[in-house]
């Protein structure tokens, strides 16, 4: 599907569900789901889980030669 539509067609139609999710539901529904995941985050793993991300996020962002 993708090689008939294109990326920009996909790209489009995500921006527009994201804009319809914004309509129907309202800028604050973001902040409030992304709580809710980070707080079940936090639930389901160590404090040790974090440092482990946040070095590998670092390390992957400083070898690809992305300031940091």
């Amino acid at each position: 599907m993708s090689s008939k539509y294109g990326k920009d067609y996909y790209t489009e139609i995500g921006k527009k569900g994201g804009r319809g999710v914004k309509d129907k539901h309202g800028a604050e529904f973001y902040s409030v789901i992304g709580r809710k995941g980070g707080n079940t985050t936090k639930a389901r793993h160590s404090s040790n889980f974090y440092s482990e991300i946040g070095r590998k996020g670092g390390s992957s962002r400083r070898a690809e030669g992305v300031p940091t």
